[in-house]
């Protein structure tokens, strides 16, 4: 079963879970209403935005890792736009730029999340107890469709985090079925929500982001090379970058900040 399966059910034999849970509640479904979407990208700035359409496409040969696409063909999903609710992937598997997209990004969008990294767990980079039941099928059982993600995801909040707050600090306080939470194996990807998006998105839409150095000075030579009405664009995207010279720590910046816009 994944952490969501029986889920209420699990709680309300529990007297202490239930405390909690009803403490935590209203205001995890607020932070899960707001939580921002994030992304970093494999592409750099110049490459996203030098030219029309501006947008961070979906996974493909050559601009996505085999892990993602080997996963991705396992469980049938069409070519998808991944993203991290709160969280950042690890920086070194991108070009220095994390982009983080407020609720709205999804109007418009198909697709699907799970309350975990559909990679890792589908090729079994994430420890699950003894089970049954096969990877793909675990993976299928726990989808949730793009227009009901930020509801469940405030009841797994309230559920496994408190406080809320841990949920970018430490390991799920209860523990899921499978004893996925206490697997010291596991790393934070293992109780992460990640969405999927089925079409690319535009990156002028980000809330906010953050990026390394050498990316920002990328950023101000096309700013400098551009036509007068792209500069405007371009000046008003980079109005909201967290640090306007850059940082070492870009996707820490951009995990503050979703925290901050979480209200955690």
């Amino acid at each position: 079963m994944s952490a969501l399966d029986e889920l209420q059910t699990r709680v309300a034999a529990d007297p202490g879970w239930v405390e909690a849970f009803r403490r935590n509640e209203a205001e995890a479904k607020q932070a899960a209403s707001g939580m921002p979407l994030a992304h970093v990208s494999s592409a750099g700035l110049r490459d996203l935005l030098e030219k029309a359409p501006r947008q961070l496409e979906c996974s493909a040969p050559g601009r996505s890792s085999p892990r993602t696409l080997e996963a991705q063909a396992r469980l049938g999903y069409p070519p998808s736009l991944y993203f991290y609710a709160g969280r950042c992937f690890p920086p070194r598997m991108g070009s220095g730029v994390a982009f983080a997209f407020g609720p709205e990004c999804e109007a418009g969008h198909t697709g699907s999340s799970t309350p975990f990294d559909s990679a890792g767990m589908v090729l079994e980079r994430i420890r699950r107890g003894a089970s049954a039941v096969d990877p793909v099928t675990y993976v299928k059982s726990a989808e949730v469709q793009l227009e009901r993600w930020r509801t469940e995801c405030g009841t797994f909040l309230a559920a496994y985090f408190d406080p809320l707050s841990s949920y970018w600090t430490e390991r799920p306080s209860r523990c899921d079925p499978d004893k996925i939470f206490q697997n010291p194996a596991n790393d934070y990807r293992a109780w992460t929500w990640e969405v999927r998006f089925e079409e690319p998105q535009s990156v002028l839409r980000a809330a906010f982001w953050g990026a390394r150095s050498e990316q920002m000075l990328q950023l101000q030579r096309l700013v400098g090379e551009a036509s007068p009405a792209d500069q405007d664009m371009l000046r008003d995207f980079s109005e909201r970058a967290l640090d306007k010279r850059g940082s070492k720590d870009y996707c820490g910046l951009v995990e503050a900040e979703a925290r901050k816009v979480s209200g955690l």
